[in-house]
């Protein structure tokens, strides 16, 4: 029973890679550059690895017949693709694949392309993959059976652990960056209202003709008090408004501070996997920090065209 249950995690990790490889040269080939396509760091998409397991565990019994086998494993693979995708974005607030583009999708989750795809590639997996994948694992002995398995379990345990720490702390700063952004446009939002009702109130100030023939006037009147206090507070109105004005370079310099402070706190390997993900799943959304993780995809494409400007 254990050397089965060993045998089936290695049909789990083989058509993991096999994901990632497909995975990869595709959106490696969509993106015209290399991608590493999965969650994890290494080069497997286990994703793939449960969807494969779950169509040979659970389909075994309509090969017979290749259309309820292709209707049953787009059952299958579609409602695996859409738990994988909430899941997802319930653990990280953020949506990882976006088929909203697509027609007949649900919810931007599956799309009937995607459903097609995984139809034909499940026929492909049962009448001549899988075969093949049950007799390569059958050759290895017991020994090496348990080795492997123990080895890729402990390999991807770790990669697991390492990629959720990141992706957490990752939501973190995205977190941190967001309250930055958004206390910087309540600042904005609220000095623009007190700028609005300054200009308001300055739109019904003197013009400097105006003034200059009340202040010869006040003069000619022998400096009528009054008139010269009028004067006065209208000035001050006027100093004050371009006063406003500078204060937004003000808030705009906070707003940098906090992000600079926000950065400094991240390190060289969290900034590669920010890197990693975010090429990884370009469609990637947050339900919660949009707006930061908009900045950061945009931060990271201005590093990433400066390192190729100086390589070239």
């Amino acid at each position: 029973m254990e050397l089965q249950i060993a045998k089936i995690f290695l049909w789990f990790v083989l058509y993991s890679v096999l994901g990632w490889v497909y995975e990869s040269i595709l959106c490696s080939v969509m993106s015209r550059s290399l991608v590493n396509r999965g969650f994890l760091n290494g080069p497997y998409c286990p994703i793939y690895g449960v969807g494969a397991v779950s169509v040979v565990l659970l389909l075994q019994g309509v090969t017979d017949t290749p259309v309820a086998l292709f209707f049953s494993s787009i059952v299958v693979t579609g409602v695996l693709e859409y738990f994988t995708s909430w899941l997802l974005e319930k653990l990280f607030h953020a949506s990882w694949w976006d088929y909203h583009d697509f027609p007949f999708n649900i919810n931007g989750r599956v799309c009937l392309y995607g459903a097609l795809v995984f139809g034909v590639l499940s026929m492909v997996l049962m009448y001549w993959l899988h075969p093949r994948i049950s007799g390569f694992v059958d050759s290895f002995s017991d020994l090496t059976v348990m080795f492997f398995t123990g080895a890729a379990a402990a390999l991807m345990m770790a990669d697991t652990i390492v990629t959720v720490k990141h992706t957490l702390a990752m939501s973190s700063r995205l977190r941190q960056l967001q309250q930055a952004l958004d206390d910087y446009k309540g600042q904005l939002v609220a000095h623009g209202e007190q700028l609005r009702d300054k200009l308001q109130t300055g739109l019904e100030t003197l013009t400097p003709e105006e003034m200059k023939a009340r202040l010869r006037e006040a003069l000619e009147t022998h400096g009528d008090p009054q008139r010269l206090e009028e004067l006065r507070s209208r000035w001050q109105s006027s100093v004050e408004t371009a006063s406003d004005l500078l204060k937004q370079d003000q808030l705009k310099a906070e707003l940098r501070q906090r992000i600079e402070q926000i950065k400094a706190r991240s390190t060289a390997m969290s900034r590669f996997q920010d890197r990693r993900l975010l090429k990884a799943f370009p469609a990637l959304r947050s339900s919660e920090y949009g707006d930061a993780l908009e900045r950061l995809k945009e931060k990271l494409s201005e590093i990433s065209s400066r390192s190729d400007q100086k390589n070239d």
